[in-house]
């Protein structure tokens, strides 16, 4: 004989913890601090036919007008380096005050050539920076008509 029991279908439940999402916000574990800057920001005027002429041969060169006035500084460091004579103090100095103004940043390891080829022709930063950049377009133009 067989006998077949018939059971109730079992259920079986099971309840979780709720899930939930926590965001919490840190303050930040480090700092970044710029170290102090001993640039020096050099400030020249330039007249606006002055500065038409070092934009046009700053751009033959693809140079900002800014690292133009920078390189023609160092133009003038090098022929003053090489030649074996101290220059005579530049008279009358470039005037500065023109209403195109030209911002160079000179940094730490720069200011020394600057100040030293400045002092050789006896002018400030500003004006070597101009006298540098008008030199530079002459040779510029010299060079590319």
């Amino acid at each position: 004989t067989t006998t077949t029991t018939t059971l109730p279908p079992t259920t079986t439940t099971t309840t979780l913890p709720p899930t939930t999402t926590t965001t919490t916000t840190l303050p930040p574990t480090t700092t970044t601090t710029e170290p102090p800057s001993t640039d020096l920001v050099v400030q020249t005027g330039y007249t606006a036919n002055e500065y038409a002429g070092i934009a046009r041969a700053a751009a033959i060169l693809d140079l900002e007008v800014e690292e133009f006035q920078r390189t023609g500084v160092y133009v003038v460091s090098f022929l003053t380096a090489i030649n074996p004579t101290p220059p005579e103090p530049m008279r009358p100095r470039p005037p500065v005050d023109g209403p195109a103004l030209v911002a160079t940043i000179w940094s730490e390891e720069e200011i020394p050539m600057l100040l030293a080829v400045a002092e050789a022709w006896g002018l400030t930063p500003a004006e070597m920076q101009k006298f540098g950049a008008i030199l530079l377009a002459f040779f510029v133009g010299l060079a590319y008509g």
